[in-house]
């Protein structure tokens, strides 16, 4: 069974990662220091990222708590030979931290694309058919 790491902070993306790899071993971290923690520790077939955490969107990327802080940790270290090299997915929805984040992975020669997380949107009734009472 193929294993994923996957970095977020909003409950509606977990639980859609949770049903879209339902058939992976999935990893499910909240916040960076937890994500390099286990990416120290297990190897993973892929590590899932998103940028804007702390329940914020559109967060400076140079902040010290979005995604784009393993990929800093990542140019800095560099990656152990004794590791299996994963593929990277970047999901988040803030287009640009994410193009930056594939931009600057591919540059270190990891595998790496972004991928939207599809999940159902609550629809509002906006029908005007009904009168108030």
């Amino acid at each position: 069974m193929p294993s994923i790491l996957f970095l977020d902070d909003r409950t509606k993306r977990i639980n859609a990662a949770i049903k879209e790899y339902k058939d992976y071993d999935l990893t499910l971290v909240t916040n960076v220091k937890e994500c390099l923690r286990h990416m120290s520790r297990n190897d993973y077939d892929f590590i899932s990222l998103d940028h804007d955490l702390n329940g914020c969107d559109f967060q400076d990327p140079d902040g010290s708590n979005v995604g784009m802080e393993i990929v800093r940790y990542l140019e800095k270290t560099g990656w152990p030979e004794i590791k299996k090299m994963p593929r990277f997915i970047v999901h988040s929805s803030n287009i640009f931290a994410a193009h930056l984040m594939v931009t600057r992975l591919k540059a270190m020669e990891f595998a790496a694309q972004w991928k939207r997380i599809e999940y159902p949107e609550k629809k509002m009734n906006t029908s005007m058919t009904e009168t108030p009472k």
